[in-house]
């Protein structure tokens, strides 16, 4: 199962993104960041890869100090998306 994890240093922007995705009607839900991350707050963004120009115009389009990057997992590994 593919999909986008979206990773944050602050629970807040978490937090925050969830509700901006939600009011798209976007499936998006907060799940626990994994360790070999090891980035953030331990919460993140967990969305379909479906979703990645949804999520990009969110993030661009609002101030998210705290955005540490949006990471592919393909069923394996988690990959640093571009």
């Amino acid at each position: 199962m593919r999909y986008i994890l979206i990773v944050f240093a602050s629970r807040r922007d978490s937090l925050f993104l969830l509700e901006r995705l939600q009011a798209y009607n976007i499936r998006a839900e907060i799940t626990n960041t994994p360790r070999q991350l090891n980035l953030s707050c331990g919460i993140s963004v967990k969305t379909s890869e479906r979703n990645i120009n949804t999520v990009k115009r969110i993030l661009y389009s609002n101030s998210f100090r705290t955005f540490s990057g949006i990471y592919l997992f393909d069923g394996n590994q988690y990959l640093k998306y571009n």
